[in-house]
């Protein structure tokens, strides 16, 4: 029994170790749903975004945090 308990503890740690891995949406994955996003909009709601945007392209705002993320002056937005 207490074997049991061992494998199963094991076990249920190795899954959610890597799940953390297996769930990292990554550049790509955050390019694809701003695709997605932009196809479902219409010509209105895309000219207010791109609007918010400015020069931005949908794609560079879906990864922008992930990349600013290490510097120090965007740690206010980290809560």
């Amino acid at each position: 029994m207490k074997y049991c308990r061992i494998i199963v503890v094991f076990l249920t740690v190795t899954i959610l170790f890597f799940t953390t891995t297996c769930f990292g949406w990554g550049r790509t994955g955050h390019h694809i749903i701003a695709e997605i996003a932009r196809s479902i909009m219409n010509e209105y709601a895309k000219e207010n975004v791109q609007g918010y945007l400015g020069s931005t392209s949908f794609e560079e705002a879906t990864v922008w945090m992930d990349e600013m993320r290490s510097e120090g002056k965007y740690d206010y937005m980290k809560p």
